[in-house]
């Protein structure tokens, strides 16, 4: 009788699902890529309740316990203007099929880090405990970005893993700090008290949120070379200069008509030259009918 009702007891919630935890970042962030690299691609596919969106997830088995990672739609922000962006944020503060987001894994494009900071001042002032994927790291690294990620994390208040996610370099890393995570809770200390809420400016309604993500991605970006882009602004200093670029454009027109007008001429002429082979045999072989005048 015991073991009947032992087995007639509901089973913990926590028993019958895994652990939610929401991908979430700006679109092109490497967020998919990422998300393929921790799960090894067993994702499966569905449709967000009620929607066309695609929404993919797949489980992910770490020293804590398993978990479901959901790759969310990109968002720029939380205030959703698109279809794509109002599921994301509806996830975030509401869950799942009445299943809670339990961590977020925000992730950031290092290449463009004052963008995605926006996004990141939004999420981290909710209750979700959350931790930092900094992509693109080799990327950033060619360009000459040096970004201190331990300062990232000390203006964050959450922890910030360095990862590329195409060679999986930082993955582990990555898995470590979500497991460590999940088993603490919240590392962070809120970042509301740094007065980035609206108040109202009459030029733009985030001016606060703007000019602490770009507070923070001066802090957090290193005085260095950077290399990015150096090849094709050497050439739009002399391209785009008032006189020398006037030169420039005749001189490319001035080619450009040369082209057409005597190098084109010698494939023209080697043409002409070839049907005019191919009629004169033609007209030998064949007899003198009206087949032969339509040929030649």
């Amino acid at each position: 009788m015991s073991d009947v009702l032992e087995s007639a007891r509901p089973v913990p919630s926590t028993a019958r699902r895994r652990r939610l935890v929401a991908l979430v970042g700006n679109p092109n962030a490497g967020k998919t890529t990422l998300f393929n690299a921790l799960t090894g691609l067993r994702a499966k596919t569905a449709n967000f309740p009620g929607t066309t969106v695609a929404r993919k997830s797949a489980p992910l088995d770490l020293p804590g316990g398993p978990i479901t990672l959901l790759d969310l739609p990109g968002l720029y922000s939380l205030q959703p203007t698109t279809p794509e962006e109002r599921i994301a944020h509806d996830v975030i503060e509401g869950g799942l099929e009445g299943q809670s987001v339990e961590a977020a894994i925000l992730v950031m494009d290092a290449t463009n880090l004052e963008r995605n900071l926006f996004l990141a001042s939004q999420l981290l002032e909710r209750d979700v405990p959350a931790l930092i994927a900094l992509t693109m790291w080799d990327v950033a690294q060619a360009e000459g970005m040096d970004v201190d990620p331990a300062r990232l994390a000390q203006d964050l208040g959450c922890p910030v893993v360095p990862v590329v996610a195409r060679t999986g370099v930082g993955v582990d890393a990555l898995t470590t700090a979500l497991d460590h995570l999940l088993q603490q809770g919240s590392l962070r200390i809120p970042i509301v008290q740094q007065d980035i809420t609206c108040h109202g400016c009459s030029s733009c309604p985030f001016q606060n949120r703007y000019s602490w993500t770009e507070h923070v991605a001066s802090r957090c970006m290193a005085p260095s070379r950077v290399v990015r882009g150096e090849r094709t602004e050497r050439i739009d200093r002399v391209l785009a200069h008032p006189v020398i670029g006037l030169l420039a454009f005749f001189g490319v027109m001035a080619a450009l008509f040369f082209l057409i007008f005597q190098i084109a001429s010698i494939p023209m002429d080697l043409i002409d030259h070839l049907f005019a082979v191919v009629g004169s045999f033609m007209t030998r072989i064949l007899p003198d009918n009206d087949f032969r005048s339509r040929m030649v």
